[in-house]
């Protein structure tokens, strides 16, 4: 089953790297920046709307989206080569 679907995959996109890259830039960003801030919510003793919790989540949705679009980017220039 998964040799047919690595298979099947390798003979739709021949230049499989970018989407590699792309995949591995949105976990980048999931590992390194949103998780650790949503443990952060989970561990500290400040009520939701506290300004430190709103400065974390701001930093959160800014940095993901940073991550997203640069990989997405990436990905735009690198087919339109």
């Amino acid at each position: 089953m998964t040799c047919g679907i690595c298979s099947t995959i390798a003979a739709l996109y021949m230049n499989i790297q970018n989407y590699i890259d792309f995949i591995g830039g949105i976990c980048a960003v999931n590992i390194t920046i949103i998780f650790p801030c949503i443990l952060y919510f989970r561990t500290n003793k400040y009520p939701k709307f506290h300004f430190k919790n709103i400065f974390i989540m701001l930093i959160m949705v800014v940095m993901g989206f940073i991550g997203f679009f640069s990989a997405a980017i990436t990905i735009y220039l690198s087919f339109s080569k």
